[in-house]
């Protein structure tokens, strides 16, 4: 592994530290319990919406979208920054 790859996987690891602090931290846990309550509340106006109002539908999917992406990306980060630290502890293992 040369020093570009190494850099780069320990930004990736340490983004990955912090976005798993931020997760566990009071802000991380609140901001993730309003995104589930609120996901919850566009899924009840979801059902009561009529099928043929378009516009409503297409809003409430995609604030419901932007719910999602949000949890999806911080799981991302998180989980590329436990590969990177997995791939950090191997280089050293075949390095000693």
């Amino acid at each position: 592994m040369n020093n570009s790859d190494i850099h780069f996987r320990l930004d990736a690891a340490r983004l990955g530290i912090e976005t798993e602090a931020f997760k566990n931290s009071n802000l991380g846990q609140f901001l993730l319990r309003r995104a589930e309550e609120e996901a919850e509340h566009l899924l009840q106006e979801l059902v009561n919406l009529k099928p043929n109002d378009i516009e409503g539908n297409t809003d409430i999917r995609n604030q419901l979208h932007v719910i999602a992406m949000f949890k999806t990306f911080l799981d991302e980060v998180e989980s590329s920054g436990k590969v990177a630290t997995q791939q950090i502890r191997e280089a050293e293992q075949q390095s000693d």
